[in-house]
């Protein structure tokens, strides 16, 4: 674990990974004087976003007037509706693009440091298909992805990307698209002589009402609170109390909590562990209402970041007893 004692805002939300070490180093000489060189830049966005409000209220009203005078009046909300997102997305347009340069400076050194790749958007969306087929992600219409990084860490190849799902509803009249999953999905290459399948979602979530997928029977857990937090789905038992050590449970939930995340599932086919659940967008800038060097938006990155390095060591940490003491 890396020492954050150049980070100049205080103490972070835990201890640095050693992939993240260097990231204090380039926050003080790189990024905070970088975020500082465009706070004017950050001042104007803010003027022009609530500006565009301001003027799209105006306009709105002076639209609804002039509609009900000398127009059908069932359309005056309409135009109202209409002229003030013309005016209130024109402003927010520098707001929005400062937003991702923000990100930028700030998300690029991390990555850098820790030898990673990092994709905005356009890529596939691999291995949603195989937990569709677990019943640990819903069936979708249409997908979308962004926010990619893989790369290796301790010798496990690694992919975690923000996906959204949606579904087509279909009525007499109108179609519309519903949001029925959005959040993180992991895949993990680490060695392991499993040869089996065990699957695990939060208790109460999919699998009790589907009873696990095919071929599969429920799975005792070591630990007794974990029995309470998770439902384990396996078809070799000796196998799964090795995958789902405490450990390797405290390390998932620990990355729902770095994420503000929920409803965490995984799955561990042999060599190799998914995983997925809900949250919001992550590796964000944050409000652009406060100063751009402003710490809290590097502490929650690197939580974030963190969160993800906590899992990775602790299965690195667990594959060489799996590998020493499970069947096969």
């Amino acid at each position: 674990m890396g020492d954050a004692a150049d980070f100049d805002f205080g103490p972070l939300p835990g201890p640095l990974p050693a992939a993240l070490a260097d990231y204090p180093r380039r926050w003080r000489d790189e990024v905070r004087p970088r975020l500082r060189a465009m706070e004017e830049k950050r001042k104007r966005a803010v003027q022009y976003l609530i500006a565009g409000f301001v003027v799209g209220v105006l306009l709105a009203m002076a639209a609804m007037v002039f509609v009900v005078q000398f127009g059908p009046g069932e359309l005056a909300i309409f135009a109202a509706f209409f002229v003030f997102i013309l005016s209130a997305g024109a402003g927010s347009i520098p707001y929005a693009t400062l937003s991702q340069e923000v990100k930028a400076a700030l998300l690029t050194p991390a990555v850098e440091a820790a030898g990673l790749t990092y994709t905005a958007k356009d890529f596939p969306l691999g291995r949603v298909d195989t937990l569709q087929g677990l019943r640990l992600l819903p069936g979708d219409d249409r997908r979308g992805g962004e926010d990619r990084l893989e790369g290796e860490y301790r010798g496990m190849r690694f992919t975690l990307f923000e996906a959204k799902l949606e579904q087509e509803r279909k009525s007499k009249n109108s179609t519309s698209w519903v949001t029925v999953f959005r959040g993180m999905i992991g895949v993990v290459d680490y060695p392991s002589s499993a040869l089996g399948l065990t699957v695990l979602a939060r208790d109460g979530g999919m699998f009790d009402g589907f009873g696990g997928a095919k071929g599969l029977e429920r799975a005792g857990l070591a630990d007794p609170k974990f029995e309470k937090a998770f439902t384990a789905w396996t078809n070799d038992q000796v196998e799964a109390r090795y995958l789902l050590s405490p450990t390797v449970m405290e390390a998932l939930l620990a990355l729902e909590t770095g994420f503000k995340g929920r409803n965490i599932r995984g799955a561990f086919p042999p060599g190799e562990m998914l995983f997925a659940f809900q949250c919001g967008n992550w590796f964000e800038a944050g409000s652009l209402f406060k100063p751009l060097d402003d710490p809290s938006r590097a502490t929650r990155l690197l939580g974030e970041l963190a969160a993800v390095f906590q899992l990775l060591d602790t299965l690195y940490d667990c594959a060489p007893k799996r590998a020493a003491e499970a069947p096969g």
